[in-house]
């Protein structure tokens, strides 16, 4: 069985590498993303939480074969292409916010625990073979124990290591109040409280080390109610607040809410750093300052795009150069979209190399070469590689072509999509049938993660569907339908949250699922029963609701399942096309830069 299995791979992919040749030149480098994974792995059940998306927030590279990733879910590695999750070998914060590594055995990942009370500061250490934690500190009277608070980034130079966050002091009657920017140093052997006595109020968000003793940190200092932006120079052990230029506020008329900033330094002369105000109100934009360090002095720098949005910055190691993010705003209708540019010495040029058009929102540039990044929780990459997308001119051995797209299906693959499709009214499984339940093919066969497993697969997509063999699953469940339903709701909502009334009875004639606590109801619940139910479909994951349809831009009565979207179209009552599938297959490549 195992030797069928391995052959079924091999085959597949000498097909893909030998006996297909691509129809068009190698495409220039541009951005395209992969899955997002999603936790926990037991996703559908009857549990509070469904699904989350993975949501990557920092990612760091070492190489252009090893790397880390810090994620809602945890902490992630990468082995030269894929980021896989550290579901199993991690332990250490529960709640983790950034990471960096100085080698592939001294690796530092930082966040916090909550367990009841206040949370509490929480650092790991990755030496190469397991991972150590760390929730003790030397704390600044002399005395250890947990320090409460919470860590938001670190920089690990050799054996040691810095770490910023905020800590909240106990008063006299030992409750938290007070929040406090927190300062700590590992010297090899422990972590130390450094932070200045003089700073009581505030907190630190983004640290950036040019040496073992200098570096600069950015946050916001000041009483909770009229906190403001400030940066905190190292310098042979002692810290100093940096002079910063005069801000405008966002808006005239409400004092600014502070918000998260990032500093990047070039080197101990040059520096940049973006500052994030958001107005009192929600219908107000959130606004972004760019500032330049040179001839030590930091400046506004000119030019009016980074002032209306909030910037991430990605650059080349060294240079003035790489990447920017301007993050959009969904609080006006005529709001400035998100939008990915180039970056050199505080000047913005959109990006207009095609891909993927997710906008990054942290970056991991290690070189002209090795560039990834990552937005809406998805690891994306800056490659010229050809793409399973790209058209084809022939057929895989005992293949069917399909010249409308340009692909082929063969082996397991062919054989499930034969032998499914829509009831039509024809005569065993016609190829009018196939081609409505899962639409064209768009791809060929190629290695891909799961979202829900982190396991790697050979897959093929098709216009309304993906397709996974799984080469360790009794027959026939080898081939199964990749829960894009899932996945594609969770980029849209974050959160897929099981239903309240999974106790309640369910409305006269409509089914209730418990695993979701969703129901499934006329008119989409005959098309569901009657074109392969479950195994098909999935569980509903959501209720019924209208939705406007990115393809036609029409409203109509919409219910996500975990493999398909459900779409009734009463202008087609009482034909075979009164329920239409979701393009999720075509949805899903185009968002990540596989196909126009």
């Amino acid at each position: 069985m195992f030797r069928r299995c391995v052959l079924f791979a091999m085959t597949l992919l000498l097909a893909a590498l030998h006996s297909i040749q691509p129809a068009a030149a190698q495409a220039p480098r541009r951005w395209l993303a992969d899955t997002e994974l999603i936790g926990p792995a037991k996703s559908i059940g009857p549990t509070n939480i469904v699904a989350t998306g993975n949501g990557i927030t920092e990612m760091k590279l070492l190489d252009s074969s090893t790397g880390w990733a810090v994620s809602y879910h945890g902490v992630l590695r990468f082995d030269g292409r894929f980021w896989r999750p550290e579901r199993e070998n991690f332990t250490g914060p529960r709640n983790v916010n950034a990471v960096d590594a100085s080698s592939a055995s001294n690796v530092w990942v930082v966040g916090f625990d909550y367990y009841s009370g206040p949370p509490f500061a929480s650092t790991s250490r990755y030496d190469g073979s397991r991972w150590i934690w760390y929730n003790e500190f030397v704390r600044r009277d002399g005395s250890t124990g947990p320090i409460a608070g919470s860590l938001t980034d670190v920089v690990t130079i050799g054996n040691t290591a810095w770490a910023i966050g905020h800590a909240f002091d106990q008063n006299a009657q030992g409750f938290y109040d007070s929040q406090r920017p927190l300062v700590l140093f590992f010297d090899g052997t422990a972590w130390h409280d450094r932070t200045p006595g003089e700073w009581r109020e505030g907190e630190l968000l983004k640290l950036s080390m040019v040496s073992a003793t200098e570096g600069w940190a950015i946050g916001n200092f000041g009483p909770a109610n009229n906190r403001r932006p400030a940066i905190m120079h190292l310098e042979d052990g002692a810290w100093t607040q940096e002079a910063l230029p005069a801000l405008p506020e966002p808006t005239a008329a409400r004092p600014a809410l502070v918000g998260n900033h990032q500093i990047t330094m070039v080197s101990a002369t040059e520096g940049w750093a973006t500052l994030v105000a958001y107005p009192g109100s929600r219908q107000f934009c959130p606004t972004g300052r760019l500032l330049r360090y040179s001839n030590g002095a930091w400046m506004l720098t000119p030019g009016e795009a980074h002032n209306f949005q909030p910037v991430v910055l990605g650059l080349l190691p060294g240079t003035n150069r790489g990447w920017a993010s301007l993050i959009g705003c969904p609080a006006l209708d005529n709001h400035p979209p998100a939008q990915r540019t180039r970056f050199d010495s505080g000047t913005f040029t959109p990006d207009t190399s095609g891909g993927s058009a997710i906008v990054p929102t942290t970056y991991a540039i290690l070189s002209e070469d090795v560039q990834w990044a990552s937005g809406d929780g998805r690891p994306m990459r800056f490659s010229a590689e050809s793409l399973p997308s790209d058209r084809v001119t022939g057929s895989q051995p005992g293949g069917r072509y399909f010249p409308e797209t340009g692909h082929s299906i063969a082996g397991p693959f062919r054989q499930y999509y034969e032998s499914h499709g829509l009831e039509l009214g024809d005569r065993g499984t016609s190829d009018r049938e196939s081609l409505a339940l899962f639409g064209y093919p768009l791809t060929e066969t190629f290695t891909e993660m799961n979202p829900d497993t982190g396991e790697l697969f050979m897959t093929q997509y098709f216009e309304r569907a993906r397709m996974e063999y799984h080469p360790n699953n009794p027959e026939p469940y080898k081939v199964l339908l990749g829960r894009l339903g899932a996945s594609s709701l969770i980029a849209r909502d974050d959160t897929l949250v099981r239903s309240p009334e999974a106790n309640l009875p369910p409305d006269p004639g409509c089914d209730l699922f418990v695993e979701t606590g969703y129901t499934l109801c006329p008119p989409l619940k005959a098309f569901w029963q009657n074109n392969g139910g479950l195994a098909v479909y999935g569980y509903p994951i959501n209720a019924a609701r209208d939705e406007t349809s990115r393809t036609d831009g029409q409203t109509y009565l919409t219910q996500w399942f975990e493999r398909e979207r459900l779409e009734y179209h009463p202008e087609l009552r009482g034909t075979a096309y009164e329920v239409l599938l979701g393009l999720l297959g075509a949805e899903e490549l185009r968002v990540r830069g596989y196909i126009q």
